[in-house]
């Protein structure tokens, strides 16, 4: 038997995915043709209609952006995660991070992490 769902209470559709698509493709330096087969798209006018939000982004090359990237695929749906492209911008781990090296220090040790 089919289950009814209450539209109302879903969470909203991410509207950064697009912003993010584009920003892993400059970061890692590559045309929009030299990234498609990198993903699993067929064209670089495909890539740039994902890139512009004028096309249906398939769940296969979404996987393939992340795992091209090497962030996990929440940070590119979810809106309020930040991509994490080879640096931590997380401030909230940043800090914990640096409060850690600073009690390593205090000890007298390095505390390079």
């Amino acid at each position: 038997m089919p289950r009814k769902v209450n539209l109302d209470k879903l969470p909203p559709f991410p509207k950064r995915i697009p912003e993010k698509l584009k920003a892993i493709r400059e970061h890692l330096q590559l045309t929009a043709d030299a990234m498609a087969p990198k993903v699993g798209a067929k064209t670089g006018a495909e890539i740039l209609a994902y890139e512009n939000d004028e096309d249906d982004l398939l769940i296969s090359v979404l996987w393939g952006y992340t795992r091209l990237a090497g962030i996990p695929v929440e940070n590119l749906i979810y809106d309020d995660r930040d991509l994490w492209l080879g640096q931590r911008q997380n401030k909230r781990l940043a800090g914990e991070m640096g409060t850690l090296s600073e009690n390593a220090r205090r000890r007298g040790r390095q505390g390079n992490l």
